[in-house]
């Protein structure tokens, strides 16, 4: 895996350097694409997700149009229908169900690094492959730069990123009943990284967009304001993260959104979800403030033990596996990335700026 992929330009460049440069993964990205399709057939020949899909992009067409410039750029440099592209976003929406889709966020307050945020990235397997670390310009940015993890043949920031003011996020899936027309998580994340330099600032962008639903945001500044972000399509809940720092995993904490929960026992991310979101709060109310890189590592790298759930997640009985760690630091621009499960990769250093 290259450690940085460069990507200039607008964003339909942006998009379609992806393949450019890496055309050697070009079939693993059309594999994991048409697997999925397949998967959904059978929802997708509904009419019902004909006129869903079709609301869904005529409102990212209005409202973000970057976005969905992008997406046809990553379409055309793949060889895949833009359509198709499309519907593979958004079928965690469509389906409702991601049982191997976790991830583990949390973000917290640093006296010498502004803010560190960070995540494991639980999700199918498939992605291991096509997972990438890409810096994103673009002249319309002017100076800004947005580094970012995330995939081959999807959106900038598919998983987490930062942008060269100290604006980071991570994001998790969950699964919920509140779904409706508005943007989708993924077009959100880059959509901030490229319009906001603070976590007010994205809070306010958030606010001013509608919301598929499914899904939280952690946000974090170089000031050291850390935020968590629970995105329904009835509503949206911000924890501000008073005591310093805030966490979360696959399911929603809010009184507005907690009643969306699904209540599936087979589902092993979400009976993971609680266990690790507990053991966040432990270790971040214990650590402090003057929490060190290093101690964030062990912590990610983390397994079950006879009385909690590990943050490093292997695939156990049906649940999501850690494809990759990071973490990153408002102050210094910098991201730790793990490209693999924490518990057993090294840890290289991008330079975000």
């Amino acid at each position: 895996m290259n450690d940085v992929i460069e990507l200039s330009g607008n964003a339909f460049e942006r998009g379609a350097g992806q393949a450019a440069a890496c055309p050697e993964s070009i079939g693993d990205v059309r594999r994991a694409v048409e697997g999925r399709l397949a998967a959904a057939n059978h929802l997708l020949e509904d009419p019902r997700t004909s006129g869903l899909l079709a609301s869904l992009h005529a409102y990212l067409a209005q409202h973000d149009p970057d976005g969905l410039l992008e997406l046809n750029g990553i379409a055309e440099g793949f060889g895949i229908s833009s359509d198709d592209l499309f519907a593979y976003l958004h079928l965690s929406v469509l389906t409702d169900i991601s049982p191997a889709d976790g991830c583990s966020a949390w973000a917290v307050r640093h006296p010498v690094h502004g803010a560190m945020i960070g995540k494991n990235r639980d999700f199918r397997g498939e992605h291991l492959r096509i997972q990438r670390v890409f810096r994103h310009r673009d002249p319309a940015w002017g100076h800004r730069v947005v580094t970012c993890v995330g995939s081959l043949g999807s959106p900038a920031a598919y998983s987490s990123g930062i942008n060269s003011d100290g604006l980071a996020l991570v994001d998790t899936q969950v699964r919920t009943a509140d779904h409706g027309v508005g943007i989708l998580r993924y077009f959100l994340m880059t959509r901030l990284l490229v319009r906001c330099a603070t976590v007010a600032e994205a809070l306010a962008e958030i606010r001013r967009l509608d919301q598929v639903g499914g899904g939280t945001l952690v946000l974090a500044d170089r000031s050291g304001a850390v935020a968590a972000v629970e995105l329904g399509h009835s509503a949206v809940s911000v924890e501000h993260g008073t005591q310093g720092w805030v966490a979360r995993t696959n399911h929603f904490v809010s009184p507005d959104l907690a009643a969306a929960n699904p209540r599936d026992p087979a589902d092993r991310a979400l009976a993971s979800s609680s266990p690790r979101l507990a053991r966040l709060r432990r270790w971040l109310a214990g650590a402090g403030h003057s929490l060190k890189i290093g101690d964030a590592w062990s912590e990610m790298a983390s397994h079950d033990g006879p009385d909690e759930a590990g943050l490093c997640r292997h695939g156990e009985e049906g649940d999501a596996q850690t494809i990759s760690g990071a973490v990153f630091t408002t102050n210094s621009l910098t991201l730790y990335f793990c490209p693999a499960r924490p518990c057993s990769a090294d840890w290289r250093t991008v330079d975000a700026r």
